[in-house]
This record gives C-alpha cells, structure tokens and sequence, in this order.
C-alpha cells in the first residue's frame, strides 16, 4: 500500500481505519467516557506503526 493509499485509508467509509467511525465507537463504547480521543489516538499510533515497519522491512527484491 502506498502513503497516499494509507492516509486515505483513514478516511475511507469502507475502510476499519476510519478514523471518524472510530471516534464515535469509542465515544459510545468506551468504559471512561473522558479518555475516548486516547484510545483514537493509540490506535492511529499502531496502524501507522505497522504501515512504517512494512515498509522498512520490505526489500524490493522480495515478495511481501
């Protein structure tokens, strides 16, 4: 996937990362109610992780 795709991705209706989805599933399900946003934030901290390792790790020679 590219940057472009990926930070789309965020934005995407059909995608999981969307964050705007994200953020009202959080609100409306989180057990404390003031650290939602966190818990957004978190997961947009570990998607972005995995994309950036994928990308470090992948050789262009090598299949994923």
């Amino acid at each position: 996937m590219k940057f472009t795709a990926s930070i789309q991705s965020f934005r995407g209706r059909l995608s999981h990362r969307n964050l705007p989805e994200l953020a009202t599933l959080f609100c409306l399900h989180h057990p404390v109610p003031g650290l939602y946003l966190l818990s957004v934030v978190l997961n947009l901290i570990r998607y972005t992780t995995v994309y950036l390792s994928a990308r470090l790790l992948h050789t262009p020679g090598k299949p994923h």
